[in-house]
């Protein structure tokens, strides 16, 4: 038995354990624990040895429960979303782990009894909350609800949105599993039946699962020709390939061989009692770091990028990196008249100005950062950002007090959005449930900017990490101390105010309501006093803000 096969086995083994063992666990408060000490190594396994991870939605272990075969083939579904989605480890360890935990209120006897009530299989959340909800962690009732929520088709907006997944992966995964349909039904019957089905996020997850191709719904299974030939499929994307097995002799071939165009059919799925045949599905073994993807850019490489440099100097420099070319090119695209597509590096240059390119290039590490942090409502923090920034922008261009730039503006919107996406309890939070606005997305963000001990301190650091002037630093650290009415004000003070200004501005016009309004019209006050800005009502100025963005809630998330 291979290594790999080996590790695939002791998983299998761990979920026989928990599951008799959840609600003693539970009890004891170890149920968590319990599910996220195996997480990590499914994830390992997944990133060494994808397709044999992959075949185990077509071939069932006979040696291990039904339930265990069911958690396995779930966690599968939910990696090959991760890998295509980019999700940050973190994140698929924490859905893997609920994902286990979430099928604890089921028996195996459950999946293979022929009478049993197909209505109780189709809620395994609700069980597992009327089990075991006095021992759930507060994260896991909300995320198991939501999944309640969802499958009587309740907004996704009122909802945990990763719960879209774990629902989505158990509906794939179930019938794989019933003794009433196992072995009659393959992955691609299951997946046609959802697609059809499936709208919002429930089709975008399948649209996600389809970049896999036929990855997921062949490799393990056998197909056959019309002479009788069968042959064992290890290799679906980007030939089909597999081993000939002889009927009369039961063996199979020695090499594996082209199987395209030779009129072959897939057979239905089939129980593997003998786990010599997974060795044909392990791969040499990458080692994590290989398999990792590379980071486009890094800080200090644009810290290496001297403005002062020659033209020519800096676009050797460029050249050498690949992803600052492209970004560079897309860049000056938008600054073209007609938003004609550059290519040409030099003429992207002088479209942006050569001391300007750092900056720039601080905003793209920033907006990679952001787009690694795989945050479901990416699209709505998007849309907060590109409004604080413009707020920032008007208010900037309104006064004589303090110099801030569209592209300082942007760095500064930009380090407040990414210390709220990566901020772990956002991720899942609804964007609003009637009732129950304590739980919202806006509810959090307002605690988080305006209470949470550490949340300033890192967004400082992090505009110090971009090369923001030290003004901005401490304006940022100060953010919520408000400077009294006074004749003269200090430079600092002036950005301080600009920058309380600009987020309540920013509270107004997209969240509808101010996180302070007691203190609302003393700041406005304060700030026009501050900034010397023009004499008009609040209103006014909301309105100067709609004339330069659109902003727009979106309503299904993004994965």
């Amino acid at each position: 038995m291979s290594n790999a096969v080996a590790q695939l086995h002791s998983l299998y083994q761990y979920l026989d354990r928990l599951y008799p063992q959840a609600t003693n666990l539970a009890a004891a408060e170890r149920l968590q624990l319990a599910c996220d000490q195996i997480a990590p190594k499914f994830c390992q396994l997944y990133q060494q040895q994808p397709v044999l991870m992959q075949a185990q939605l077509a071939l069932a272990s006979a040696n291990h429960s039904a339930l265990a075969n069911l958690a396995l083939k779930q966690a599968v579904v939910i990696l090959v979303i991760a890998s295509h989605s980019r999700w940050p480890l973190s994140l698929q360890e924490h859905v893997l782990s609920a994902s286990f935990a979430g099928l604890c209120g089921l028996k195996s006897e459950m999946l293979s009894q022929v009478d049993e009530d197909p209505i109780q299989l189709k809620d395994p959340w609700l069980i597992t909350l009327r089990s075991h909800q006095a021992h759930l962690p507060a994260i896991w009732l909300q995320l198991f609800a939501s999944c309640c929520r969802l499958r009587q088709q309740a907004p996704i907006w009122q909802q945990d949105p990763l719960a879209a997944v774990l629902l989505l992966a158990y509906q794939l995964t179930l019938p794989l599993c019933q003794t009433t349909t196992a072995g009659k039904v393959g992955f691609e019957t299951v997946f046609r039946q959802l697609w059809r089905q499936s709208e919002g996020i429930g089709l975008s997850l399948l649209q996600i699962l389809s970049l896999s191709g036929a990855q997921l719904y062949q490799l393990g299974r056998f197909c056959s020709d019309s002479i009788g030939a069968v042959a064992f499929i290890t290799e679906a994307e980007p030939q089909l390939r597999g081993y000939l097995f002889d009927l009369n002799l039961k063996s199979l071939s020695a090499e594996p061989i082209a199987l395209a165009g030779s009129g072959m059919h897939l057979l239905p799925p089939r129980v593997c009692k003998d786990q010599s045949w997974l060795s044909l599905l392990v791969r040499q073994a990458k080692d994590l770091l290989e398999t990792a993807d590379p980071e486009p850019m890094s800080l200090a490489l644009i810290q290496q990028l001297n403005p002062d440099w020659s033209v020519s100097r800096q676009v050797s420099f460029l050249q050498d990196h690949p992803a600052f070319c492209q970004l560079l090119c897309n860049a000056a695209s938008e600054l073209s008249r007609q938003h004609t597509q550059v290519k040409d590096l030099r003429h992207a240059l002088a479209l942006i100005g050569t001391e300007q390119l750092p900056l720039l290039l601080r905003q793209s590490w920033l907006a990679q950062q952001t787009e690694l942090c795989a945050q479901p409502w990416q699209q709505w923090f998007q849309q907060l950002d590109a409004v604080f920034s413009q707020a920032l922008q008007l208010l900037a261009a309104q006064t004589r007090r303090v110099d801030l730039t569209p592209n300082q503006a942007k760095l500064i919107a930009g380090c407040f959005n990414l210390q709220l996406q990566q901020h772990e309890v956002l991720r899942h939070l609804p964007l609003h449930r009637p009732g129950r606005n304590n739980t919202s997305i806006v509810s959090e963000c307002r605690t988080f900017i305006w209470q949470d001990a550490e949340s300033l301190r890192q967004t400082a650091q992090l505009l110090a990490a971009t090369g923001a002037k030290m003004l901005w630093q401490d304006a940022v650290l100060n953010f919520r101390t408000t400077p009294g009415i006074q004749a003269d004000y200090s430079q600092q003070q002036a950005a301080q105010l600009l920058l309380q200004f600009g987020w309540v501005l920013t509270e107004l016009y997209f969240w509808g309501a101010a996180t302070q309004p007691d203190t609302l019209e003393a700041l406005y006050k304060n700030s026009r006093h501050a900034l010397d800005l023009p004499a008009i009502s609040l209103s006014q100025w909301l309105e100067q803000l709609q004339q330069h963005c659109q902003a727009f809630w979106p309503l299904q998330p993004k994965m």
